[in-house]
């Protein structure tokens, strides 16, 4: 957007502010890519025309949303940083550094501050404020769990205080015990909360990532210094890289990039990474304008939370029963795509955090493909808004609802919901039965060829019923009809998963094939031994054994059909239909981490795949670096994962050598 007159200038300037002193309070009142952009205007239009603003500039005070001057002032001003938006923006900023050394950290998004240590004690904490003087926020530094105490440390760091996903979703349940609002976003909810720390009859946590500091002994380079921070017990911004060399500036270009992906498995959310000159006398040589250094940038990802409007909310039912709400919204890009259509969790969410059409609404899309609501920007409401009408009937069938729980269920379960049960079945980590889409499968149930999925198997299902009511072309019908003949054979993790049992999912599917070994031992499996199954407590057995019960008759008819016909035989271990020999396999007792996408002899493999070859060879397939895990296997655009490895002095193996461990090269 373009400021062309001094009224829109003030109007602008003034919407900065208000946004600025609402996202520091409880409430929010736009986007951060709203704000951003609106903040860039601002500053174009004072630069363009400084007799705009007067005495009285935006300037450094709202340049990252800063709270408005304190009476401490700051020993070093604490500046803001310039953002670019892509590789070309980033190549043109570094081309003017020149041949230097980079370290690229990941942007937190939270409350910058200055936190003063006297001999290994935080003495005070103050806010950025306008970059030369800020707030004295001590009174919260008992909230913030994890600072150092005892390290005998004298003297500044700086850094982000912030809410990890976990501190995030306890802050939003302990403000709901207690009768407030839950936070919109982690990033607004974490100044509300550690503003009003002082006045709150209850902690919230929250947690400190240094990046930066003033007082430690002179050192050459910022990777140092943070080094030394880190054996002093600081959090650093979840993860450092230093480039070196000549072409260190393309190697960061590529880094920002393959970080995008994993940037999701950290334990905190990032919109971005900052780059920064690595040693401390080319920044001196770069200097810095009033309002940000030259020796760092701060590159930001395609907005992944943006607003819309909540136009309508449709009401699914999935393949369990399972109701759930579907938002409508007017079409906005969001994480580089364009949506009209978000997940609502459950109507539980919808009245906990107040939700009604119309609402002006924060629509998030970071790591998941179907974006989802996050929050009502209640700020923005004019009375136009009605409420949303929960059903009190299946919205499918028109039966009985149980609302017991938190996610509503029609009564018929997955009898209601078979078209999205069978089509979960034939899926590529199930049965793999390509060609059975979801429009297909929808056309054999509406033509009653399918009734549930052991009815995929049962005689009496030829290529013209799959041409004529299924309308599959006539090339793919006998193809369909030899992938359903050799899904016969499938492995038992997958014939569980299959069967949708509510509460299972992949993992758990694997768990129980793994820890019972045939069907027959799962059926007759108790409440006891199914809860001693890892990551199965009493609670989730329960509902596992009601529902192996509820499918007896369709067990019973695959079993019939052809499928699983070897429950009572030894069980034997396999990997995509290969049989394994469990006593000499290769990753006996390890925990495995894979990273990055399968290439050469594992191409194609999903990553469901790849964790039953894991685990089909006796290691335990994880999802995160710890230093528990035993190996990780590194493929195609690696991230995260690879560093914290690296780090914790994990064996890293590439693709091709892990293929080779498990006799698939």
């Amino acid at each position: 957007m373009s400021i062309t007159t001094q009224a829109e200038y003030d109007q602008a300037k003034a919407t900065v502010r208000t946004a600025a002193a609402a996202y520091y309070g409880d409430s929010l009142l736009m986007a951060d890519t709203e704000y951003d952009r609106l903040l860039a205007a601002v500053t174009a239009a004072e630069a363009a025309n400084p007799a705009w603003a007067g005495n009285d500039p935006v300037g450094t005070a709202v340049a990252a949303g800063a709270l408005p001057p304190g009476d401490v002032t700051h020993v070093v001003p604490m500046l803001s940083l310039d953002n670019v938006f892509s590789t070309d923006e980033f190549a043109a900023w570094a081309k003017n550094r020149g041949e230097v050394e980079f370290a690229v950290e990941p942007k937190l998004d939270g409350l910058a501050v200055a936190i003063r240590y006297q001999n290994g004690v935080p003495a005070q904490m103050v806010t950025r404020g306008d970059g030369l003087a800020g707030e004295d926020v001590t009174f919260a530094v008992p909230a913030i769990v994890n600072l150092p105490r005892g390290n005998g440390y004298t003297g500044e760091v700086r850094g982000e205080v912030i809410f990890t996903r976990d501190q995030f979703e306890t802050a939003n349940a302990l403000r709901e015990q207690h009768g407030d609002k839950p936070f919109a976003n982690a990033r607004n909810g974490v100044a509300g909360a550690l503003r009003g720390a002082g006045n709150r009859a209850y902690v919230i946590p929250m947690s400190f990532y240094v990046y930066d500091v003033v007082g430690l002994p002179i050192m050459t380079h910022h990777t140092d210094a943070m080094t030394a921070l880190s054996g002093l017990g600081f959090a650093d911004a979840a993860g450092l890289t230093r480039f070196t060399g000549a072409g260190s500036a393309l190697d960061v270009a590529a880094f920002i990039r393959e970080f995008e992906s994993s940037r999701a498995d950290l334990p905190v959310e990032t919109d971005g990474a900052v780059i920064k000159v690595d040693a401390y006398r080319y920044r001196q040589a770069a200097g810095e304008s009033s309002r940000a250094p030259r020796w760092a940038i701060a590159y930001k990802y395609p907005a992944a939370e943006v607003t819309s409007v909540l136009r309508a909310v449709h009401w699914q039912v999935g393949r369990t029963g399972v109701i759930t709400p579907r938002a409508e919204i007017d079409p906005v890009e969001v994480g580089g795509v364009t949506v009209t259509y978000a997940t609502l969790h459950n109507p539980e969410d919808l009245a906990r955090k107040g939700f009604m059409l119309g609402d002006v609404v924060l629509v998030k899309r970071a790591g998941e493909v179907i974006p989802r609501l996050e929050a009502p920007l209640l700020a923005r409401r004019d009375g136009s808004q009605t409420p949303i009408v929960t059903p009190s009937a299946c919205p499918r069938c028109g039966g009985r609802i149980d609302s017991t729980q938190a996610r509503p269920r029609c009564l018929r379960g997955s009898a209601c919901g078979v078209t999205e049960a069978i089509s979960y079945a034939v899926a590529r980590d199930a049965l793999d039965i390509e060609g059975l889409g979801k429009v297909q499968v929808g056309n054999l149930v509406a033509a009653g060829a399918f009734i549930d999925v052991a009815s995929i198997f049962e005689t009496g299902l030829s290529e013209n019923i799959l041409v004529a009511d299924g309308q599959v072309a006539p090339a793919n019908a006998p193809k369909i009809i030899a992938q359903i003949e050799a899904a016969k054979t499938a492995p038992l993790a997958r014939v569980i998963t299959a069967l949708g049992i509510q509460g299972t999912g992949r993992s758990l599917s694997r768990a129980l094939a793994k820890h019972f070994g045939s069907m027959a031992a799962l059926r007759s499996a108790s409440v006891a031994r199914l809860a001693g199954v890892d990551k199965i407590g009493t609670v989730k057995a329960e509902l596992i054994r009601e529902q192996l019960d509820d499918l007896a008759d369709v067990i019973d008819r695959m079993a019939a059909a052809g499928v699983i016909a070897a429950d009572d035989a030894a069980p034997v271990a396999t990997s995509m239909g290969h049989p394994v020999d469990l006593p000499t396999a290769a990753l006996a007792g390890k925990t495995v981490v894979v990273t990055g996408s399968m290439k050469g002899a594992l191409a194609g493999l999903s990553r469901n795949e790849v964790n039953e070859l894991i685990e089909a060879n006796g290691g335990k397939a994880g999802s995160s670096v710890s230093k528990s895990t035993s190996l990780l296997v590194v493929g195609e655009s690696a991230g995260s994962k690879l560093a914290k490895a690296t780090e914790l002095g994990v064996p890293v193996v590439t693709e091709a050598q892990f293929a080779a461990m498990v006799g698939r090269a």
